[in-house]
Formats: structure tokens, sequence, C-alpha cells
């Protein structure tokens, strides 16, 4: 099987505009470049949000997508990242009042190592920064999540840890919840009664998520860039 490409998150209770902007600063700081906006419709075949290949058109500034996708449910954004010289694709689409977002990385971004980093570790940082600065609650990474325009269920990270299934999913994987959804008690207990790889390392994100991931060997958030 392939590197896994896609993340998932919980929705957002914010509007669509509100979080695309809200990690403009992020973007800024890894250079991210905009090359292409596509939109993201309803297909009533599949009955499943998909994206337009025929909408595709090229994007100059990231201040102009909004605009350009007013009328639309949802867009992708291409954006080359200048900072690691790779493409990422950012998706955020209406869902109700919410807001949904995705991630979708180049196959080879978990093997990329800028100049004083490990081997995935700018993809790691990059997505505890990005869940944070968008605001969502749960992320998710790995090999049977699928590449879906669909959110992440509510508190759904929480529940596969309650029952264990989430520990016993293939590796690689990569996931984060924020740490206003389980006590540090109830959280070590989880972690205690059940087997997991060696592979999975456990750690607090600065921006104050619970986060088990197997992209990064080295512990950066205790020692710093």
């Amino acid at each position: 099987m392939g590197t896994p490409t896609w993340f998932r998150f919980s929705t957002v209770n914010t509007p669509l505009a509100h979080v695309f902007r809200s990690s403009a600063k992020l973007r800024d700081a890894h250079h991210f470049k905009p090359r292409g906006i596509g939109r993201l419709a309803w297909d009533e075949v599949t009955r499943q949000l998909a994206f337009q290949e025929d909408s595709i058109s090229p994007l100059r500034e990231d201040n102009e997508a909004t605009e350009i996708a007013s009328t639309w449910d949802g867009f992708s954004i291409s954006y080359d990242v200048l900072s690691i010289r790779a493409v990422l694709y950012l998706s955020f689409w209406k869902q109700d009042t919410a807001t949904c977002m995705a991630v979708e990385i180049d196959s080879q971004v978990p093997y990329i190592k800028p100049q004083g980093m490990t081997e995935g570790e700018w993809l790691e940082r990059f997505i505890c920064e990005y869940i944070h600065a968008c605001g969502s609650s749960e992320c998710a990474y790995g090999r049977d999540w699928p590449i879906l325009f669909a959110p992440l269920e509510p508190e759904q990270i929480v529940s596969e840890l309650r029952s264990g299934m989430l520990l016993k999913r293939p590796l690689p994987g990569f996931y984060a919840l924020a740490q206003g959804l389980l006590s540090k008690e109830e959280m070590a207990t989880l972690l205690l009664g059940q087997e997991r790889s060696s592979r999975l390392r456990y750690f607090h994100s600065p921006a104050g998520y619970y986060v088990l991931s197997s992209l990064c060997r080295r512990n950066w958030a205790l020692t710093g860039p």
C-alpha cells in the first residue's frame, strides 16, 4: 500500500471564510504560494461531495479565494509550499452552519527533512499548528482513513480511544484531539490499559492537543526547534 495522503478533521462552528483566514499566518510562515482553485459540489449520483475537475482556475492570491468561491459548497486550493518544495492541497466546505476541512499532501511530504529537522517532523509540526489555527478539535490520518470530503464524526477519536479501536489501526498514523475533550488522567489510563506500537509516540503539542503519531521519531515538542 502507498503512503497515506489525506488528513481528516472535525467540524468547526464558525463561517468558512473565517476558518480559511485563521490559518493565513501559518501559510505565510511556510511560504505557501497558491497555484489554483477548484470547486467542491454535491454529486447526486454518488451522494457525496466531490471535486469538480472542470472548475479549476488559476489563483494568484489567497484573498481572492473566498470571493471566487462565494456561491460554491466549498473549494480546494493547490499550493506550492516553498519552505519544503512540495505541493499541498487545502480544502474547505460548508456543512449546515459548520465548516469542514481536509488536507491532502504529496506522497513524499512525510519523508521530507528540512534543515534541522528529522524525517516527518515538518509534517507533524505543521498539522499540529494547522488544527489549532483552524479551530478544529480532532484530526486523523492513516492507511484506513478514506479520501473523502466528509468530516470526522463528533468526538470520533475520543470514542475510538475509549473502545480500544484507535490504537489497533495500522501504521502510519497521526491522531490529535483537543485536551478539553479528555482529562489528562483519563488519557493516561486509556494509553496504559492498551497495547500500542512503540512507533506511535504520545505527546502534548504546544497548542494544547493530545497527539499520537508515527510520523516522526524526534520529540520536538519537548526539545524545541
